[in-house]
């Protein structure tokens, strides 16, 4: 895959706000032409996040926003309001692709003009497209990631340029880039999911206060004979046997007690209180003010002129039935409750009879001791069922990752042994690294999983920055002309920022060093660096300035 041209484009009245056209091969170079120091903000970067973008970037807020000055409000608005589009026209086996990417929130993913649902099927299609990668893995971005360095981790970073990944991931990154094993990737899925298992099992001999599944196996044994001694100890105990029905027994007497003694409290204190009610209704019989209840019976009968009235005699016994009447129902409540009062502390005084018989003479000195080893027994018991049921989930665990042991194996089947690889890769960067930096390096591979794939060895120590920087350049351009030389399907460009780190002599060797590959590279530059280090205007695709910045405003 070779880039031919991007296009960033005003959809609104469908104009044309920039157009980059790369050189086939070679140097295209974005020139920061301020014409003192370095005009930040002018676009430069800009112009390499774009070209991101359309191919599978998450953010298109990091056009206008940094971590240091926030968002670009400016440019934001500027993108927003004229739904700014980009369109990255590429070259691959002969074919033209434009990827397109609408750069305002929200907006829409292209192929070919040819929206995509999501970005995941975006990025699955520019997989397939660009790496002919069908799989789920490597991912798009873990390789693309490669050919862009961009933000501060994947151009700092010589070979680990992925943030936050895994040796095994980087195994199948630099696996597929490299052609190391053939297009069976199972192998990688089965060592990622052994190395979730294993977590598994450590979770679980850590529970266990052990090392290893040997030492749990040991433990299971051992708590399986102190459970077997504990056993025997009590056997002859009559009381062992059934010491958890006795207990579980007088547990039970002793609820049914409390409920009866609660239901007889309860009607105790009914029965007092009609107690209360009938000396009440008794005392209106005796009390009663014949004098007043006289004298309104007078009254009453001087208003009646049918003179209907019985005599006050009459309704003097009238008034005394009706107190003795509400006094016999009162006195049948007592009665019921006195009766079920007595039914209660029948079996109340059973039940006491049946607690004192059983367990007065109960050992309870010797129950508390005995308890105590039961529970032992109990909690030595408890402790070997949960050992012996982890063990057995070990077992089944690392059963399967021994399964995928096999499947890795079995896919892990070379085209070229890893030596001719290395040899072969090592024939453009050994020469690269001599060219640019003055020094041979080499390229070292193990297929070693618990270890970082690839190393870079040499005759001195470690690089400084700046000739990191420069070995970033060595690797990444070497693996593009290994790429064309073995006919490997990629990219075919590579995309740097911030190369003012390098040193201005290292710097000048890149360049001329990059005039006679077959790749396209493809990174910002300053102004009066031009000179220094012989650009021809054919190189510089991009001018940039304090007057005409990315986007023209």
């Amino acid at each position: 895959m070779r880039l031919k041209k991007l296009e960033v484009i005003n959809t609104i009245d469908n104009t044309l706000i920039r157009e980059i056209i790369f050189n086939k091969n070679g140097l295209s170079l974005f020139v920061d032409d301020t014409n003192k120091g370095s005009g930040s903000n002018i676009g430069k970067s800009t112009a390499a996040k774009v070209i991101d973008l359309c191919l599978g970037a998450k953010s298109t807020s990091d056009i206008y926003k940094e971590d240091d000055t926030g968002e670009n409000e400016v440019v934001k608005n500027f993108i927003i309001r004229n739904k700014v589009r980009a369109k990255l026209y590429t070259e691959i086996d002969g074919m033209e692709y434009i990827f397109g990417r609408d750069l305002f929130p929200r907006g829409k993913c292209f192929i070919n003009e040819e929206i995509c649902k999501s970005s995941d099927k975006f990025r699955d299609d520019l997989n397939s497209i660009i790496f002919d990668n069908n799989n789920s893995k490597p991912t798009f971005r873990q390789l693309i990631s490669k050919f862009i360095r961009l933000d501060d981790i994947n151009e700092n970073n010589l070979l680990k340029y992925i943030p936050s990944t895994s040796n095994l991931t980087y195994h199948l990154v630099y696996s597929f880039l490299l052609k190391l094993n053939t297009e069976n990737y199972d192998s990688y899925d089965a060592l990622e999911t052994n190395k979730s298992l294993q977590k598994e099992i450590n979770v679980i001999l850590k529970k266990n206060a052990v090392s290893s599944p040997e030492e749990l196996e040991t433990k299971v044994m051992l708590l399986n004979s102190s459970l077997e001694d504990l056993k025997e100890t009590y056997k002859n105990l009559s009381v062992f046997d059934d010491f958890e029905n006795k207990r579980k027994h007088i547990n039970e007497l002793t609820h049914k007690i409390n409920l009866l003694e609660e239901e007889i409290d309860y009607l105790t204190l009914r029965k007092n209180i009609l107690d209360d009610k009938i000396n009440k209704e008794n005392a209106k019989i005796s009390n009663i003010d014949h004098s007043s209840l006289k004298k309104l019976y007078d009254e009453t009968v001087s208003i009646n002129l049918e003179n209907t009235l019985k005599s006050f005699k009459e309704l003097e016994d009238f008034h005394n039935g009706m107190i003795n009447k509400r006094i016999d129902i009162l006195d049948k409540n007592q009665i019921e409750i006195q009766n079920r009062i007595c039914e209660l502390d029948i079996k109340l005084k059973s039940l006491k009879e049946e607690f004192e018989q059983n367990y007065t003479t109960f050992d309870f000195e010797f129950a508390n001791k005995f308890e105590e080893h039961f529970d032992t027994y109990n909690q030595t018991k408890e402790n070997y069922i949960v050992a012996k049921d982890d063990y057995q989930y070990v077992l089944k665990l690392n059963k399967e990752i021994n399964d995928n042991l096999k499947i890795a194996n079995n896919s892990n089947t070379h085209k070229e042994s890893l030596k001719d690889i290395e040899m072969n890769f090592n024939n453009y960067f050994s020469l690269l690294t001599n060219d640019i930096l003055g020094e041979k390096f080499a390229l070292c591979i193990t297929d070693d999983k618990e270890k970082f794939p690839l190393s870079i060895t040499g005759l001195n120590g470690k690089l400084g920055t700046g000739t990191k920087k420069a070995m970033i350049s060595c690797f990444d351009l070497a693996l593009i002309e290994y790429a064309i030389d073995k006919k490997i399907k990629m990219p075919y460009f590579e995309i740097h920022d911030k190369m003012e780190n390098i040193p201005l002599s290292e710097l000048e060797n890149i360049i001329k060093k990059s005039r006679t590959l077959d790749s396209q590279y493809i990174f910002p530059i300053l102004r009066d660096r031009i000179k220094d280090l012989g650009v021809s205007d054919s190189e510089i695709v991009l001018k940039l300035s304090k007057e005409e910045k990315f986007f023209l405003i």
